[in-house]
């Protein structure tokens, strides 16, 4: 598929309760990046929900490329400060998604579908990276839609991924649903 690309993120959340009206009865937390690891404001975080929890990513880039009549897209998040990326143990994504618009401005009408039925762990870099890549989700079968708005866009994921522990002798995978509402930043080469 794509080649290997490392991407930053956060630890996972567990999610607080929000109640219907009014403040929370206790503060929502959000761990707080490493000090040896700056990153922007909290709201640029991502976040994706995965079988039930909701784990945080560092900002999320859309970089769409002109390969023959057709975009063809990468989705991934920022990378880690150079100083961490041998060591990081933060959760990162990068899908590649071949589109079949011709334009940026076709985006929005027809989202990207994928379906992998084989649960065999794929020698990819393309999925979901959990702890570092303790944990690598794989796609299954998933949608992403966008909706754009100049520099930036939206997208959504939904579906499901393969999970994959940190054994690489674990073959055959756990069926997780995986869904994502992400502001990105776009970039055209």
């Amino acid at each position: 598929m794509a080649a290997a690309l490392l991407a930053g993120g956060c630890k996972k959340e567990t999610p607080a309760p929000t109640p219907a009206a009014g403040p929370p009865a206790t503060p929502a937390t959000v761990p707080a990046p490493a000090a040896t690891a700056p990153m922007a404001a909290e709201s640029s975080l991502s976040s994706m929900r995965i079988d039930k929890q909701t784990w945080l990513f560092p900002p999320a880039q859309l970089m769409l490329e002109k390969k023959g009549r057709q975009l063809s897209a990468r989705l991934y998040s920022e990378e880690p400060p150079a100083g961490e990326a041998s060591g990081y143990g933060g959760n990162f994504f990068y899908l590649d998604m071949p589109l079949e618009v011709a334009r940026y401005e076709q985006l929005g009408k027809l989202p990207w579908r994928y379906k992998n039925t084989d649960t065999h762990r794929q020698d990819s870099s393309s999925g979901i990276f959990l702890e570092g890549g303790k944990q690598q989700l794989q796609p299954a079968d998933i949608t992403v839609e966008f909706d754009p708005s100049g520099k930036q866009a939206t997208v959504y994921i939904t579906g499901q991924f393969y999970q994959y522990g940190d054994n690489p002798d674990q073959q055959t995978a756990v069926t997780v649903p995986v869904s994502a509402k992400l502001l990105v930043q776009v970039v055209q080469k």
